[in-house]
């Protein structure tokens, strides 16, 4: 749902989601910590691209 119909965001996210899947998670706390804290920026990275394509869709919407 979050990509909708685009296919390219689509298979970034779903790359990112093998990777999260299939990444070794630190047994440190504090390497813990850090591992979630990436996780987390990534995240907000992709939901920041999502926002903006869907800004970009909006506006085209109203335009037509």
């Amino acid at each position: 749902l979050v990509a909708g119909y685009n296919a390219k965001l689509r298979m970034k996210i779903i790359k990112r989601w093998q990777e999260l899947e299939q990444a070794t998670v630190p047994t440190d706390p504090l390497l813990l910590i850090a591992h979630i804290a990436q996780q987390a920026y990534e995240t907000k990275l992709l939901v920041q691209q999502v926002a903006h394509r869907q800004d970009s869709i909006e506006q085209v919407i109203k335009e037509v």
